[in-house]
C-alpha cells in the first residue's frame, strides 16, 4: 500500500546492525503473515457469531483502519535514519553566501521543493546506470515471484472448495469454509517467515532466494503432474499447495524484500527498491490475468507446470543477477557521484576530500532505543498492510521536501527542518 513495502525495507536496514541486519528485515516482512492471518481469523470470528455478510466486511474493512491510523500518527514522529541524513547532507548544493530580499528568499523556497525532485531523478539516472545488473535481479526475480505468488489463485479456489461440505452451500458456509482454508493456508505459510527470521544470516540471501525458487518449481511441478494424473488426493493437494507457499516465504518472498535493501547506495535505495516492488506487482497482474484463460485454455496440471517453469526462470536470474553481498551500507556510498559539483571535483559520497575513510567521518551508531523505535515501527506498517490486502503488502516522512541546506545546525539533534527536507525518492 503506498510506499510501505520501499520505506519499510529502507527504515529498516539503515537502522540496523551489520551484522543482524537480515534477521531484522526478516522480521518486519514476516508482519505480512501476522495480518495474512489475522483477516481470515476476524472473518470466521465474525460469521459465526452470526453477523450478517455485509455487516461482516464492512466491519473488517473498518478495523484496517485502527492500525492504519496508529502507524500513521508513529510515522508523522518518525526521523530519518542517520545514515540518510549523512548522505543529504552531502548531496545538497554547496551554499552561496548573498543578500537577498525576504521576498525572493520565500520564493527560493517554494522553488526548491520542484529542484530537488529534479535534482533527485538526475542523481538517480546516473547512479542507476552504474547499478544496473542488480536492479536486473531485484526487479526480474520479484515479477517472476509474484507471477506465481498471486496467478495460483485458480487453483488455491479449487481446493478450498473441497475443504466445503457437500450439503451446505449457502453463501454464509461457503465464505467461512473460504475464511477456514485462508487460515490453514496462513498457518502453513508462516513458518517459512520464521525460518527466514532465523536462517537467513547463516544461509544468505542469494541461497535462500536460489533455492526457494527450485523448491517452489519441484512443488509446482508435482502438483502439475497430479493434476494431470487425474488429481482429487486432497491430502497430497494440501501439502504440495502448501509447500508453494512455505518455500516462497522460506525463500524469495522474503529474500526479494531484503535484497532490494541492501545492495543501492543510500540515496536511491528507496527509489530501486521501489522499482523492484512496482515490477513485482506487474508480475501479480501478469498473474492474475493471464492464468485464467491459460486454465481454460491448457488445463490446470499444465498451467501448474508453467508456474514450475517460471519458478525455474527466477532461479536463473538469481543465479546471474543477485549478488550475496552483506556489507556495511557506507561503504556502497563511497565513489558514488551525488550532485554536479561531486563529479566536477572526484569526490563521491564515501570519498571525502581530506582522504578519510568514510566509517571514519561518519557517526552512524544507533543506540538500542533509535534502533527498535524505528523497527517497530516498520513492523506495524507492513502487517496493516497484509492485513488491508487480505494477503501481501509494503513512510510519509521518508519523502523530504526541498533541499538540506537547512539542517539543523545544532549538534546536539543532527534532525532535518521540518520545512526543508532533501528528497527520499522511493
Amino acid at each position: 500500500i503506498g510506499g510501505e513495502y520501499p520505506l519499510s525495507a529502507t527504515v529498516s536496514s539503515e537502522s540496523a546492525a551489520t551484522r543482524r541486519r537480515g534477521r531484522t528485515v526478516a522480521m518486519v516482512f514476516s508482519m505480512q503473515g501476522v495480518g495474512m492471518l489475522l483477516s481470515p481469523v476476524l472473518v470466521w470470528i465474525f460469521l459465526s457469531a452470526n453477523m450478517s455478510l455485509e455487516r461482516t466486511w464492512r466491519t473488517v474493512l473498518a478495523l484496517g483502519a485502527l492500525p492504519s491510523a496508529l502507524v500513521l500518527y508513529f510515522r508523522w514522529r518518525m526521523e530519518e535514519t542517520k545514515l540518510f541524513r549523512q548522505a543529504a547532507s552531502r548531496a545538497a548544493p554547496r551554499p552561496h553566501h548573498s543578500t537577498i530580499s525576504p521576498i525572493t528568499r520565500q520564493w527560493s523556497r517554494l522553488r526548491s521543493r520542484g529542484e530537488a525532485f529534479a535534482a533527485h531523478l538526475r542523481r538517480s539516472c546516473r547512479i542507476v546506470g552504474t547499478y544496473w545488473r542488480p536492479l536486473l535481479g531485484t526487479t526480474l526475480s520479484w515479477l517472476l515471484l509474484d507471477v506465481t505468488f498471486y496467478g495460483n489463485g485458480s487453483f488455491k479456489s479449487s481446493v478450498a472448495e473441497a475443504f466445503r461440505p457437500g450439503d451446505e452451500q449457502t453463501k454464509r458456509h461457503a465464505i467461512m469454509a473460504d475464511a477456514s482454508f485462508g487460515v490453514l493456508v496462513a498457518l502453513i505459510a508462516i513458518p517459512g517467515y520464521l525460518l527466514s527470521v532465523c536462517f537467513i544470516d547463516q544461509i544468505g540471501r542469494r541461497r535462500l532466494q536460489l533455492w526457494g525458487f527450485v523448491a517452489m518449481g519441484v512443488f509446482f511441478a508435482l502438483l502439475g503432474i497430479e493434476q494431470i494424473a487425474g488429481g482429487g488426493i486432497l491430502s497430497l493437494e494440501l501439502i504440495l499447495f502448501g509447500g508453494t507457499f512455505l518455500f516462497s516465504n522460506f525463500g524469495p518472498n522474503t529474500t526479494t524484500f531484503i535484497i532490494p535493501a541492501e545492495v543501492y547506495p543510500t540515496l536511491i535505495r528507496a527509489t530501486c527498491h521501489g522499482l523492484s516492488a512496482a515490477s513485482g506487482k506487474m508480475g501479480a497482474v501478469i498473474g492474475t490475468v493471464a492464468f485464467t484463460p491459460l486454465q481454460q485454455a491448457l488445463g490446470l496440471g499444465p498451467l501448474l507446470i508453467i508456474c514450475a517453469s517460471v519458478a525455474v526462470i527466477g532461479a536463473v536470474v538469481t543465479l546471474l543477477f543477485t549478488d550475496d553481498q552483506e556489507v556495511d551500507l557506507t561503504l556502497l556510498d563511497r565513489d558514488v557521484p551525488i550532485n554536479d559539483e561531486s563529479d566536477k571535483d572526484g569526490n563521491g559520497l564515501g570519498s571525502p576530500s581530506d582522504g578519510r575513510p568514510l566509517r571514519a567521518e561518519m557517526d552512524l551508531s544507533l543506540s538500542d532505543d533509535e534502533e527498535d523505535s524505528s523497527i517497530q515501527q516498520a513492523m506495524g506498517g507492513t502487517a496493516m498492510a497484509a492485513y488491508e490486502g487480505g494477503e501481501s503488502p509494503r513512510s510519509p516522512q521518508r519523502f523530504g521536501r526541498g533541499d538540506s541546506s537547512d539542517l539543523d545546525s545544532s549538534p546536539a539533534s543532527g534532525r532535518l527542518a521540518r520545512d526543508d527536507r532533501p528528497f527520499r525518492g522511493a
